[in-house]
């Protein structure tokens, strides 16, 4: 006589399905901002946005402090 648990399985889709809710439900914070403002259409374009703009910045940081 054997039993069977679903349990793991039955965690792990609810996990998925609440990271899925989370991520569909919007941004926020300073992605939402730069959506906001049209300088982006959708998260991945304010992310990438972001990425330039640290990437410039530690470039200046270092040329004024080697300077």
């Amino acid at each position: 006589m054997s039993v069977e648990f679903n349990e793991e399985n039955n965690f792990n889709s609810q996990l998925y399905a609440q990271s899925r809710r989370t991520s569909a439900a919007g941004t926020s914070g300073l992605t939402a901002w730069i959506i906001k403002n049209g300088w982006a259409k959708d998260e991945s374009q304010a992310n990438a946005i972001m990425i330039g703009v640290t990437i410039v910045c530690f470039a200046l940081a270092i040329f004024f402090a080697v300077k």
